[in-house]
C-alpha cells in the first residue's frame, strides 16, 4: 500500500532510496472501518492524509442537517487545511463510506520532514494547491451551474462514485434534495426530448 503513496509523491519530486525510507518512517498507515471517522468536527485536524484505498465523505452540520461537501477516493489527499494551519477546531467530519486505508503524517512529523528533506515542501505546496483547487471548483459549480449541469459534470468526472456513494450524499454535495436528483437522473436516462 505504501507504494501508492510513494508513487504519488514521486509525481511531485523524485525520491531516492534514503528519502523513500524517510517518508515511510513518518507516514503511518491507518485502516478505517465503514462508517468510522478519520476526523470529527470540534477536534483539531493535526494531519495530512493520503487515501490509498476506499472512499471518505467530507461533511459538516448546518441548520441541523448533514451537508456533504466532497467525497475523496483513492489518490486524494485529505486535510482540513484551516484547522491544520491555524490550530483551530475543525468544522468538518471525514467519514469512511467503505473500508479505507490512509497514510497519515502528523504536523510535528511533517515539520521534521521539511527539516530533513527541504524539497518535501514542494509536495506540501502541491497538495495544498490541489485542495484549494477542489474548493474553488466546488464553489463555482454551486454558484453558477444548474443542478442538471452539476450532476452531468459529476457523472462525467467521477462515474465510479455514482455506484459507490449513496444518492443522498451525492445530492447533498450537489446542493439539491435527493428527490430532485432522482428526477434529474430519470430525465437524463430518457435522453434529450424530441
Amino acid at each position: 500500500m505504501i507504494d501508492k503513496l510513494i508513487a504519488e509523491i514521486n509525481q511531485f519530486i523524485p525520491l531516492d532510496e534514503h528519502e523513500i525510507t524517510a517518508v515511510g518512517d513518518v507516514f503511518h498507515q491507518k485502516a478505517l472501518k465503514k462508517r468510522s471517522y478519520l476526523l470529527k468536527e470540534g477536534a483539531q485536524c493535526e494531519f495530512v492524509a493520503f487515501l490509498a484505498q476506499g472512499c471518505i465523505r467530507h461533511y459538516h452540520h448546518y441548520d441541523g442537517k448533514e451537508k456533504t461537501c466532497y467525497v475523496s477516493t483513492e489518490g486524494n489527499w485529505i486535510s482540513d487545511t484551516a484547522s491544520f494551519s491555524e490550530g483551530t477546531p475543525s468544522s468538518m467530519n471525514f467519514q469512511a463510506l467503505e473500508e479505507s486505508i490512509v497514510f497519515l503524517i502528523e504536523r510535528d512529523a511533517l515539520l521534521e520532514l521539511y527539516r530533513r528533506m527541504p524539497k518535501f515542501e514542494t509536495v506540501s505546496h502541491q497538495v495544498h494547491q490541489r485542495l484549494v483547487k477542489i474548493s474553488i471548483e466546488l464553489g463555482i459549480s454551486l454558484a453558477a451551474y444548474s443542478p442538471e449541469k452539476r450532476y452531468a459534470d459529476f457523472v462525467k468526472e467521477s462515474p465510479e462514485l455514482v455506484q459507490r456513494v449513496p444518492q443522498k450524499y451525492i445530492a447533498s454535495m450537489l446542493g439539491i434534495e435527493p428527490e430532485s436528483l432522482s428526477r434529474i437522473r430519470k430525465r437524463m436516462a430518457k435522453g434529450p426530448s424530441s
